[in-house]
């Protein structure tokens, strides 16, 4: 890799850099507010909760709302995790170390793959929660595999492809090194 090669990459590697922060940033205030907003309005957030699941007007119990509540935010929490994994990675590449790069994609490829669990869990545990009260023929169980689930679990394929390119290469560039 010559110069001019290696400072574009750099260049770019540090802009997909920012914009990983911004959306690390993002989804954590997110999810801080969210978890505000069950501290503070416990009633309003199950209200919202049960109409944005197609219940309607449901009264929850204050232990169904804390558990919806951790339900919602421990995915955005997980997604901040990624976020901040992939902004590793082209911190890494703007530092031509695609060793580190490699190894912090193999933990965002994990990461992404506990996302995946855990939205199909979320889904059914949420939907079992939501209706826990609810008289007996009216209780509902569901099992989602949509295309959140899909979409992520290819990303973590990409990023487990990546993590062994980004090895690989790390393997090439030291040999390279070593030759000249």
């Amino acid at each position: 890799m010559n110069i001019l090669e290696a400072s574009n990459m750099q260049k770019h590697a540090r802009m997909l850099s920012g914009c990983l922060w911004v959306l690390f940033v993002f989804l954590g205030a997110v999810s801080v507010t969210l978890m505000g907003w069950i501290v503070l309005e416990p009633q309003k957030f199950g209200d919202w909760v049960g109409q944005a699941a197609g219940f309607g007007a449901v009264i929850l119990r204050p232990w169904q709302t804390i558990t919806l509540g951790v339900i919602i935010v421990m995915p955005l929490v997980l997604w901040c995790r990624a976020s901040w994994l992939a902004r590793m990675i082209f911190n890494g590449l703007a530092q031509i170390d695609f060793e580190e790069a490699a190894k912090i994609a193999r933990r965002l490829a994990r990461c992404l793959w506990i996302i995946v669990g855990i939205g199909m869990i979320a889904h059914t545990l949420a939907v079992l929660v939501i209706t826990w009260h609810f008289p007996e023929g009216e209780r509902a169980l569901s099992i989602s595999l949509g295309t959140g689930q899909l979409s992520t679990l290819l990303a973590a394929l990409f990023a487990g492809f990546l993590a062994q390119a980004l090895s690989l290469g790390s393997a090439l560039w030291r040999d390279h090194q070593e030759v000249i």
